[in-house]
């Protein structure tokens, strides 16, 4: 422990080697570059899922596409991507790449094991809005958001591991007297 304390005291400049050890400093200084880039090593993730539409009618078919990065200088482990739906509005869930759909809980779940830094992969899920849906349901919104086991430290920029992709549902009613309105 010594050692380590000794090393980050020369890296912040509070201890000062004699001048007879300068190849011996350079190596010092070497290694705590080296130690440094090691113990900054994170993963930092980022997700998007977007289905490319904002206005969508019962009976229609839906595609989303999530895109899943480890933008970081470190590889994650355990690394899991979950996706919530509106199961009262969507149906027919189907999950590409293994994904576990729950449509009682109205989840899907990836698990990634493994994604290498600078890695990344897309996923899709396909679905269709049901029928009939009241008109109190504005909008469909499904949320993604990726996770990890945290042994290989923790994402510096944490905002960017969820996204939700938004839907106005236009919904027409029947009136028997004057045909759609």
């Amino acid at each position: 422990m010594g050692r380590y304390l000794l090393r980050a005291l020369i890296a912040k400049g509070l201890v000062r080697m004699p001048e007879k050890a300068a190849p011996e400093l350079a190596l010092r200084r070497r290694m705590l570059l080296e130690d440094r880039l090691l113990f900054d090593a994170e993963p930092d993730y980022a997700i998007t899922i977007d289905d490319g539409e904002t206005m969508v009618s019962p009976g229609d078919p839906l595609t989303y596409t999530i895109n899943v990065a480890n933008n970081g200088n470190q590889d994650g482990n355990g690394v899991v991507v979950t996706v919530n739906f509106p199961v009262t509005v969507l149906q027919n869930v189907i999950a590409s790449s293994g994904g576990i759909v729950d449509a009682v809980a109205g989840t899907i779940t990836w698990n990634l094991g493994n994604l290498a830094a600078g890695g990344s992969t897309t996923l899709t899920v396909s679905t269709q809005v049901r029928n009939t849906i009241g008109s109190q349901t504005p909008s469909i919104t499904l949320t993604a958001t990726i996770t990890d086991d945290g042994l290989n430290g923790s994402d510096p920029t944490p905002l960017n591991n969820t996204d939700s992709d938004l839907d106005r549902l236009q919904v027409y009613a029947y009136d028997s007297f004057h045909d759609w309105k």
